[in-house]
């Protein structure tokens, strides 16, 4: 279930050429602030380990759409923020999800899609406990 709803996401996304997965980095960069965010903080609000984040902002660095750089206070340290064309990329993906998100609804029928969203909630709890 989660791949055909990742695919039908990621169809409706392929016009910015970017993917699902992508896009939640994007928005988890954001929700950060202009401080930015350390690759852990992204790994815990992402539920991902350290190494798959960073491999995950590599091609979203190159595309301009994020910078990373040392944090301030600890070289070793690297802090994520996004650039102002990741901001442009976010309210363009925006609409796009919307549409996803209702033809998601229409074909798996919303009680269905209510329900899964209680189980994802539900895994990724017990995956922070």
């Amino acid at each position: 279930m989660s791949r055909l709803l990742t695919r039908m996401f990621d169809a409706e996304l392929r016009e910015l050429g970017i993917q699902t997965s992508q896009l939640s980095v994007l928005v988890a960069v954001a929700m950060h602030g202009a401080a930015g965010a350390r690759i852990g903080s992204l790994a815990e609000h992402l539920v991902m380990d350290r190494t798959t984040v960073t491999r995950s902002i590599r091609p979203l660095e190159k595309a301009g759409l994020i910078r990373v750089s040392p944090a301030r206070d600890d070289a070793r340290a690297r802090v994520v923020t996004l650039t102002r064309a990741g901001e442009r990329q976010i309210e363009a993906a925006y609409p796009l999800w919307e549409k996803a998100h209702h033809v998601a609804r229409q074909q798996l029928g919303a009680g269905r899609m209510d329900t899964l969203r209680v189980h994802i909630d539900d895994v990724i709890a017990r995956a922070e406990a």
